[in-house]
């Protein structure tokens, strides 16, 4: 007989808890297109990382939210590290930007250095729920920091520098997910304007395609379950606090190693 136990099963928001929000977009008569829970939502999120509500952007999927930002910064060469999840480099191809692996430090599992060339960017990735470090992000050089995992660490990202974004992941399989979804935290207004165009046809302000872009707008329904998802905030990070504990407990026992992320902070993984 053959017994299948999930290491991690995916769980979102019930119905009770979603129904205040669906009823809401219906009575708004807005089921996409930028509507109001994406835009209190974008609010909310911004309040959990301290920075302007502007600076952040929501997409479809978290892979989106990087191909975006790619697109709209301005370096055309992008040092991606070797030992990371394959959308990472996908993003970049589909911004039809150049990318070059490169290898991670064994001890950190990240890049080992970054791009200081002005015409190259470096997407670091921290990977299994790792904090970003807004505050020690070089200032001279253009980093997207791809934290899909890191939302439940509630990092203060107020230090984020103009040439500075950060990509999280609202994949059901995260912390706060809503099925699929991405947010893009820029560190100026000016790149997350360019985002907003980039995922809406390169609209800005009239209904002419003024970039080369996508359609990758979060709906109000996906907003809606991760509205939920925060609601309950407290009860899910103190349930990835309990499972951390016992991981912690039988990594310990069986003098397993949880990497350099470790288990210090609120995140989806046990690995």
């Amino acid at each position: 007989m053959n017994i299948h136990i999930p290491v991690s099963r995916p769980v979102l928001p019930n119905q009770a808890a979603v129904a205040p929000y669906i009823e809401a977009m219906h009575a708004s008569g807005l089921f996409t297109n930028n509507g109001p829970l994406v835009r209190e939502l974008e609010r909310r999120i911004a309040a959990l990382v301290n920075v302007d509500a502007e600076q952040v952007v929501l997409t479809n999927t978290g892979t989106q939210a990087l191909a975006s930002l790619v697109a709209v910064m301005k370096p055309e060469l992008w040092h991606v590290p070797d030992w990371t999840f394959t959308a990472t480099g996908l993003a970049v191809l589909a911004a039809g930007k150049k990318l070059t692996l490169d290898d991670v430090d064994e001890r950190t599992w990240r890049l080992r250095s970054y791009a200081r060339d002005t015409s190259e960017g470096s997407i670091l990735v921290t990977p299994f729920g790792g904090l970003v470090g807004a505050a020690s992000l070089p200032a001279d050089s253009t980093v997207i920091v791809d934290v899909a995992a890191s939302l439940g660490a509630l990092e203060d990202l107020s230090a984020l520098g103009d040439e500075h974004a950060v990509m999280y992941s609202l994949h059901a399989t995260k912390v706060f997910g809503c099925g699929e979804g991405g947010v893009a935290v820029c560190g100026s207004v000016a790149v997350a304007q360019a985002v907003r165009r980039h995922i809406n046809f390169g609209f800005a302000g009239a209904r002419v395609s003024t970039i080369g872009s996508v359609n990758g707008k979060m709906s109000e329904i996906h907003a809606a379950y991760a509205h939920a998802s925060l609601d309950a905030m407290d009860q899910e990070r103190q349930e990835w606090a309990h499972a951390h504990s016992a991981a912690h407990e039988v990594s310990e026992r069986l003098s397993l190693s949880t990497g350099p992320t470790g288990l210090s902070t609120v995140h989806p993984y046990w690995i």
